[in-house]
């Protein structure tokens, strides 16, 4: 049934159904029935109990819009004399505002014994006005009565009844789920005002993941107000969080599944009382010492070319200030305190305060390269203006974090772009504003996109817009491999390069750009800093009237001797006729000290190098580029970074993965997964290490590859080295550790690839036992080589293959284990450049 409010109905109108007449029973009843309320100009929906030709005050009663959907609603009412149930449908400002009902019913008893008030549900007579999101998680929450079925976890009765004929709502943790997964229990909507959840949750096993409440507002936004994580005991126990909705909200209770099937999570007996309340436990906020519930603000979705005022500099701690989710792309963002839903994803604290709240696209439940954008409100002041803010991608499966300047409610293209796991940190990201003199910018927007599987969260915190341009960031962000730049970093991006200086000796200056080089088929379209047309880097422009040999060099400002020292850089080396590029040091402005080169094409893309030096006097960095045999050889360099400490694993390729990746990557394209840094165990179990093999501690980190869905067999991943140069006769030995342990092992290849040539030169299968073993093998090659550690994925979930402590050393040496040497064809087909965003480094001291 519903009310057609077109025309010629007017603001006001009413409609009203009433039932047959009902005899006087003296008990109590619940009415349940179902309601839509969708379009702009909703009017209002009252229930009424009519006894005798009165109908009273309503009983329950609910105004404008709540989306298209069906939603559940019941009150208890007092049959002390003849009744008639009456609905009232109240028409709204114009047509748009039609308003239905469907399945009405009515049983003895009250709706729930934990109260009357919306909301409450003891779940003996079903969901009450609860029910699963239909979209937005992975499962659903089930009614359960006595165990789950799942011994060592879940409870044995409900908390209602004590017995186990009463019913209570469970998360059911078994297979299909998997680590992460969530199960969303959402409530009807509530009325601004301030109320208090009382409840009753049970978190008894040893793989007991994490139960939320979030506050929900109607755009979108949603406020993680009270978490627990972990076994917590084998009895139901009490939770308690006060709610103070600004505006119209729903309550949403998230269950996210932990390590293993051992972890079921149980709710029972909601009541929401009017009143307020604080926190029970007080370890219900995780990272909070004095827990506080936000203000909860509604800020309207702009669908104007002209974004209204409001807050823009916000650091989230009470509310989204002046931003607002889009309407226009396929879900939201969320503010959240602690960690996300999923594991090895996301922050675990914000970046204002390391206690408090940030902004982050929850992945879990979204599609392949759907986007979360939220958009600032109309920009304050005028002129040359510095937008920063800090990020934090983390997860094997981040794909990427854009930037907008919109004009008129157009995005436009990216002016900023990071794409990938950038380490489990928050990182500073700026954009001078605008990018061009003239341009007009309206509005800021940042979007999230989502990767291929749920471990892909993205975060922001502390978005501000100051006047004037940007300073250079005190840390450079890192690319697919990060090592985190606590020194001194040059982006280029200041025209005034960092007190870098051209070289009066040689044949010709570096040039500062931003966007693709002159020429065709050389150099890079983007800067790496930005990975944009806004974003500039340094590079030798090789046309005429440059001769073959020609020399370029670019000098750094001169720094004061001192302890190791780790040179980072990016560098660009893409066309068919690359010239060379080193680095030198030039010590105490005399004697020039090679530190790397390397010739050649390299690939069109950024990659990373790295050089430990041990000065013992003042010193400049020199970046010297020859010209080619012709102009398709531009050479380029961006994100410069001194930093103390030798660079991880010492250079040349070795790495202990305590510190990052040091200079290895992922393949981008090559392959369908991506090897992930570990500490402790792997998420699933009889499988992987326990420890790393550096220290022999669970805090200790490791490589490896998580081989549970969405993974199929055969699925590759693939770990792949700097470019080295070419092995004297005895060659190079690589040494490695590796951990083969489980029931589903796949495959560890070793390959070497030479310009587009690749070969096998190490390779195991099967279950290995359960401890780290060495593997060695030695290299040989002509011309300069990549080494590739690919890992295969076998039959089921349980074939995690570990890496650790990678070193080479002058060979030569035999093959370990014996049974490692490849029996069969060693080679590929040849293929084109490895498309990653790192090669590099060699260690210089200096005397």
């Amino acid at each position: 049934m519903y009310i057609e409010t077109s025309s010629p109905r007017v603001p006001g109108d009413a409609a009203i159904l009433a039932s047959p007449e009902f005899p006087m029973t003296n008990q109590q009843h619940c009415l349940q029935f179902y309601y839509h309320m969708y379009g702009q100009n909703i009017g209002t929906l009252n229930v009424f109990i009519q006894m005798g030709s009165t109908l009273g005050s309503a009983v329950w009663t609910l105004t404008g819009d709540q989306g298209n959907q069906w939603s559940p609603a019941e009150v208890t009412f007092n049959a002390n004399n003849a009744f008639k149930v009456v609905f009232e449908g109240v028409r709204g400002q114009s047509f748009r505002g039609d308003i239905a009902i469907d399945d009405v019913t009515w049983r003895d008893g009250v709706c729930s014994s934990t109260g009357s008030d919306p909301g409450d549900c003891d779940f003996e007579y079903g969901p009450c006005t609860w029910s699963n999101t239909q979209t937005g998680d992975d499962f659903d929450w089930t009614e359960g009565q006595g165990s789950t079925g799942t011994s060592g976890t879940g409870p044995t009765a409900d908390h209602t009844t004590g017995n186990d004929q009463g019913t209570y709502m469970f998360t059911e943790t078994s297979s299909p789920r998997q680590p992460g997964d969530r199960a969303r229990w959402v409530s009807q909507q509530f009325r601004a005002g301030q109320h208090c959840l009382d409840f009753w949750y049970h978190m008894s096993g040893v793989e007991t993941g994490t139960l939320r409440v979030i506050v929900q507002e109607m755009d979108g936004t949603e406020t993680t107000v009270w978490q627990l994580s972990g076994n917590k005991s084998p009895n139901w126990l009490n939770g308690k969080i006060g709610i103070t909705g600004g505006n119209r909200h729903r309550v949403i209770i998230e269950g996210v599944r932990g390590n293993g099937f051992r972890g079921d999570i149980s709710i029972d007996d909601l009541d929401f009382l009017t009143e307020s309340c604080g926190i029970q436990p007080p370890d219900a906020v995780p990272q909070v010492t004095t827990p506080t519930v936000p203000t909860m603000t509604t800020s309207p979705t702009i669908t104007g070319p002209t974004p209204g005022p409001g807050t823009f500099d916000c650091d989230f701690e009470t509310d989204i200030c002046g931003w607002t989710q889009a309407g226009d792309d396929d879900f939201d963002w969320t503010r959240n305190l602690g960690t996300t839903g999923s594991t090895q994803t996301g922050p675990s604290t914000d970046h204002t305060t390391g206690t408090g709240y940030y902004i982050y696209i929850e992945t879990s439940g979204q599609s392949l390269n759907q986007t979360a954008r939220v958009l600032s409100p109309q920009l304050p002041g005028s002129g040359q203006r510095c937008l920063t803010f800090y990020y934090h991608m983390y997860g094997q499966h981040v794909n990427m974090l854009n930037v907008y300047f919109m004009r008129r409610g157009q995005l436009g293209q990216p002016v900023w772009s990071k794409q990938g796991t950038q380490g489990d940190q928050w990182w500073a990201g700026q954009v001078n504003l605008p990018i061009n003199p003239g341009d007009v910018v309206d509005q800021v927007a940042f979007e999230g996109v989502r990767g291929t599987s749920f471990r892909g969260d993205i975060a922001l915190d502390d978005i501000q817009l100051t006047q004037g341009p940007c300073n250079p960031l005190p840390t450079v962000p890192p690319s697919a491999s990060p090592l985190p730049p606590t020194g001194d970093t040059c982006t280029f991006e200041d025209p005034a390069i960092c007190g870098y200086t051209q070289d009066d000796s040689d044949d010709f200056d570096w040039t500062r750009l931003s966007g693709n080089t002159p020429t065709t088929n050389s150099g890079p379209t983007n800067d790496h800093t930005l990975n944009t047309p806004a974003g500039y880097y340094m590079y030798t422009e090789m046309s005429s009237p440059r001769a073959p040999g020609d020399i370029a060099r670019l000098l750094s400002p001169v720094y004061a001797a001192g302890s190791a020292r780790c040179v980072e850089f990016y560098y660009h080396m893409f066309g068919p006729d690359i010239g060379t590029l080193k680095l030198e040091l030039l010590v105490a402005g005399q004697t020039r000290v090679p530190l790397w080169s390397l010739s050649d094409d390299q690939g069109d893309q950024w990659v990373i190098n790295q050089v430990t030096i041990n000065p013992t006097d003042s010193y400049q960095l020199v970046f010297e580029a020859i010209r080619g045999a012709s102009f398709r050889g531009d050479i380029a360099i961006d994100d410069v970074t001194i930093r103390d400490g030798s660079c991880g694993g010492g250079g040349g390729g070795n790495c202990d993965f305590e510190n990052g990746l040091c200079t290895w990557t992922n393949e981008l394209n090559d392959d369908e997964f991506d090897w992930v840094q570990g500490t402790g165990d792997t998420p699933t179990q009889n499988t992987g290490p326990s420890t790393d093999h550096t220290t022999g501690t669970g805090q200790g980190t490791y490589m490896f590859l998580e081989t549970s869905a969405p993974r199929q067999p055969d699925d590759r991943a693939k770990l792949v080295s700097e470019v080295f140069p070419a092995t004297s006769s005895n060659g190079q030995c690589l040494r490695f550790w590796y951990h083969m342990y489980g029931n589903s092992i796949g495959r560890l290849t070793v390959w070497v690839m030479v310009g587009g040539n690749i070969r096998s030169i190490w390779e195991l299968s099967g279950d290995q036992g359960n401890g780290w073993n060495n593997g060695q093998v030695n290299i040989r090659s002509s011309d300069s080589y990549r080494v590739i550690f690919e890992g295969v994925r076998g039959n089921s979930f349980q074939g995690d293959i570990s890496l650790d402590d990678i070193t080479f050393s002058t060979g030569p040496c035999g093959v370990m284990p014996p049974e490692a040497r490849p029996q069969g064809p060693t080679t590929q087909n040849p293929i084109g450049p490895v498309t990653t965003t790192t090669p590099g480094p060699s260690q210089a001291p200096l005397n």
